[in-house]
């Protein structure tokens, strides 16, 4: 998407926030491999996949645009792609492991949160 910058000043690009989400996956016993990974190929959302040694057989990473579609996404790995959902989990954000992203003199370092951990104490 491209937004007319300031008057004077050439349009810049402007990044669409996109959705994503780590979803872990397990074969139903009917369903080959195969199956999972031709499904995958021909999902948009589906951006990345690995099999991996765990009590799930694989993590697919989907993204979207849209977080309905991302949503229906999720829902086709189940009926379609003949696979168990797991756990899906939603990625907030990357963390930035840059050293220049350390806030001088805060306590805080690149992406930590600024807000209270759960079950943490306030200081008095």
């Amino acid at each position: 998407m491209v937004n007319t910058g300031p008057a004077g000043h050439l349009p810049f690009e402007v990044p669409e926030r996109m959705h994503e989400a780590l979803v872990c996956v397990r074969l139903t016993s009917a369903t080959p491999g195969s199956h999972l990974l031709d499904f995958l190929r021909s999902e948009p959302c589906a951006v990345g996949a690995w099999w991996i040694a765990a009590d799930v057989d694989a993590i697919v990473r989907m993204a979207s645009t849209s977080r309905t579609v991302l949503h229906r996404a999720v829902a086709d790995l189940r009926r379609r792609g003949g696979a168990e959902v797991v756990a899906v989990h939603v990625i907030l954000r990357a963390f930035d492991l840059s050293a220049s992203a350390a806030v001088p003199g805060s306590g805080l370092t690149g992406d930590a949160p600024a807000w209270p951990q759960v079950g943490a104490v306030a200081d008095a």
